[in-house]
């Protein structure tokens, strides 16, 4: 009989193959689980369109199946560890039916967009997605069920789970996409599924054949309403943090491509070491740290724009570590005995799910603009209370910070603040002009002085490429479309006689760029002006064939490029739309990606010309960089024979298309 010492001793555990099996089963699964949800919504791009609330549903989708899960191993936990193995015996088999994972054919939405995406989430990969999420407090409850190191507190797979997301999340971005095709994705993931299965149910047949049948039954007495109700809240601090550290830092700080990568990697970080060990000692110097951290972030937030980036980017990534850190850390200390296992995760997972609701759907709906962070971070010092800290200092701290959330900076007269799914804009007037922010994004501006009130500004400019293109054809041009409005500021080049027609997927922003005591490009364009709502590849498909003269395409500023505009296949969809003659114009005025080889590939691809202009400037320019397309003898080669454009050319090869596409590829 193995001795209590080697029962939980380190070496044991690390040396055992039953401990072995069920840690490698444990993070294969929190890996699969990681990889497959970016590579679904990838496969949803063509059909949705990259519209936010695309990626709202995917996530709500996410997170009820994960709860879900959850739910069911704790219920069937009841059943113990005969009966929950063959329970879970022949759902094992289910995922086999949609393998290997492809769109529906009907996946393309007819009414509801949001029921038709939950829809085909389900039909895809609902089953194989359910038995993933169902891996981590399963296996840990059976493990507890054996007669091997570590059985009366199994959360060290929990550790395990995580790395295994760790290693998912980043393996995707990083080394899945950017060598491998959608279709190789979908093989590849699902052989890899059927191994998981093989090592589920090796754990299963373990768990059935191998449980103590001498131990006596332990029965720990239920957690009360109020643990369970610190564990929900310690569970929601983090989540919410992590997504409101990147947002802020994607949005209001720096757009860097692949940021967002970095918060959750160390949320993710932050459960494995908690729950690495078998101790439950609690954090009080790190809760001190976490404080002393919060304020700083606070301080900081008011000179972030003069600030040195590395010091603002730095500062919040290692207060969002320490605070995940002592609120995980937290939750390991008070963990249940193992009888109670399911129930803890239960409520865990419901505190990460409201802590996305919160940031995701709720604070939205509730705010103007982006504080839902600042409220969060006033909520740190009551980490102290779960320290015995004393209730009225950590009760002030709280109040003195969620105060400082609604106070901030002047940065000019603010005339409106709207906040959507899409972002959170802001109208400022200057005493030379009037702009729409987007966090650190300029989306544009117009002069206050009445002699420049119709004049184009920032990247379409009259001395920038774009005012080349409207200089070379724009008495010509009968039907404009513009995918992207801003402040409408190409409605500035219209004339008698033609339709601009301008596809914008926020309504916000449509309302905004009406609003006449704000903007009037649009009010003031001599030509007649058109703008509909929606995903930009999925309006122009709807235009009959041959209807517009010149498409610009404009929606590839910021670090959130909306990767399924700019494949071949889009560009095929476009070309049908274009009526002989025509051309098309894109924007790719970028800080982080260049995307010069991308569209010249795609224009390879069509057979089709491309030139490249570069230029702008002040009082009312912005340099920018411009792609033309067109048909041999078009536009492109004009520009390129009256102009300072450049002849652009590529190989089909370094096209994006539907099945691949890498950021990473384009990076500067």
């Amino acid at each position: 009989m193995t001795s209590v010492i080697a029962r939980d001793g380190a070496p044991a555990l690390r040396t055992h193959p039953i401990a072995v099996l069920y840690t490698v089963t444990a993070f294969a699964g929190a890996a699969l689980l990681f990889l497959v949800e970016p590579m679904a919504a990838r496969m949803l791009l063509p059909s949705y369109g990259g519209a936010a609330s695309v990626w709202a549903t995917c996530t709500l989708f996410f997170q009820v199946v994960l709860l879900l899960g959850y739910v069911f191993v704790h219920l069937t936990s009841r059943l113990g560890p005969r009966g929950q193995p063959l329970t879970l015996a022949p759902l094992l088999l289910l995922p086999l039916l949609v393998l290997p994972l492809a769109l529906p054919s009907d996946a393309t939405p007819e009414s509801s967009p949001v029921f038709w995406l939950l829809r085909t989430l389900l039909v895809m990969i609902g089953l194989p997605f359910a038995v993933l999420t169902t891996t981590g407090p399963v296996l840990q409850r059976w493990y507890s069920w054996l007669d091997v190191p570590r059985a009366r507190d199994p959360y060290f797979l929990y550790a395990a789970s995580n790395v295994g997301s760790f290693v998912g999340l980043l393996a995707y971005p990083f080394a899945v996409e950017p060598h491998l095709s959608l279709g190789d994705q979908r093989t590849l993931w699902s052989w890899a599924f059927l191994g998981f299965l093989v090592l589920v149910a090796t754990c299963g047949v373990v768990a059935f054949q191998g449980h103590r049948t001498d131990a006596p039954v332990e029965h720990s007495e239920r957690p009360a309403v109020r643990r369970m109700l610190t564990w929900l809240a310690l569970a929601f601090l983090p989540s919410s943090l992590m997504l409101g550290v990147t947002t802020h830092l994607t949005t209001d700080v720096a757009p860097v491509p692949l940021l967002w990568v970095v918060p959750l990697a160390i949320y993710l970080a932050t459960f494995v070491i908690a729950f690495a060990g078998a101790g439950r000692r609690r954090p009080g110097t790190a809760a001190a740290v976490a404080v002393v951290l919060v304020i700083a972030t606070r301080a900081l937030t008011a000179g972030e724009r003069v600030l040195p980036l590395p010091l603002t980017v730095l500062t919040h990534l290692a207060m969002l570590g320490v605070v995940a850190y002592v609120a995980h850390a937290l939750l390991a200390a008070d963990r249940p005995a193992a009888d109670h296992l399911t129930l803890f995760f239960v409520v865990v997972s419901v505190g990460g799910a409201l802590g996305g609701l919160f940031n995701g759907l709720l604070a939205p709906l509730v705010f103007d603009r982006v504080i839902e962070y600042a409220l969060v971070l006033a909520g740190v010092p009551l980490l102290w209370l779960a320290l015995g800290a004393t209730r009225w200092i950590a009760l002030t701290m709280t109040a003195v910070l969620a105060v400082g959330a609604f106070v901030s900076l002047p940065q000019g007269e603010v005339l409106a603040r709207s906040r959507t799914f899409y972002g959170s804009y802001v109208v400022v007037q200057t005493p030379d002009l009037v702009e729409m922010r987007h966090g650190t994004t300029v989306h544009g501006f117009q002069s206050r002085n009445p002699g420049e009130r119709t004049e184009p500004t920032s990247y379409y400019a009259r001395n920038g490429p774009l005012g080349d293109v409207f200089d070379t054809v724009g008495t010509n041009l009968v039907d404009i479309t513009a995918v992207g409005l801003g402040t409408g500021t190409v409605a500035a080049y219209g004339l008698p006689g033609q339709t601009i027609r301008f596809i914008e997927i926020d309504p916000e922003v449509v309302r905004i760029a009406n609003d006449r005591r704000y903007f009037t490009f649009l009010a003031d364009s001599a030509a007649a002006v058109e703008t509909t709502t929606g995903d930009g590849r999925l309006r122009v498909a709807e235009l009959a064939p041959a209807t517009t003269d010149l498409l610009v395409l404009d929606a590839f500023s910021s670090d959130a490029i909306p990767v399924h505009l700019l494949t071949a296949e889009a560009f095929a969809e476009y070309a049908t739309r274009i009526r002989p003659g025509g051309s098309i114009a894109v924007h790719i005025s970028n800080l982080y990606f260049d995307l010069a080889p991308v569209i010249a590939g795609a224009a390879e691809r069509l057979g089709w010309h491309a030139a490249i202009g570069k230029g702008g400037s002040k009082p009312l320019g912005v340099r920018s960089a411009w792609i033309a397309l067109s048909p041999a003898g078009g536009l492109a080669d004009t520009l390129v024979a009256k102009s300072s454009w450049t002849t652009l050319t590529g190989t089909a090869e370094q096209a994006w298309s539907d099945d691949h596409a890498s950021l990473l590829a384009v990076l500067r």
